[in-house]
């Protein structure tokens, strides 16, 4: 999917979700929050400046890889 055809809004999200993946309303609604949030934190993260390459890992503190 490319940036011009990516989903950006919530509601753009369930409807991938509902319409492309034949999710339920709960399992969508869910998706749709998860995306939605990502997608406001790259932006933010691009906003910065910082891309993705500065990144915060996703690793929690004190976990262990693998």
């Amino acid at each position: 999917m490319t940036d011009a055809l990516a989903p950006k809004s919530w509601n753009d999200w369930y409807r991938f979700a509902r319409d492309k993946l034949g999710l339920l309303h709960d399992e969508c609604t869910e998706y749709a929050n998860l995306r939605f949030v990502e997608e406001q934190n790259r932006a933010s993260l691009r906003a910065r400046g910082l891309g993705a390459s500065r990144a915060p890992s996703r690793a929690r503190p004190g976990a262990r890889p693998g």
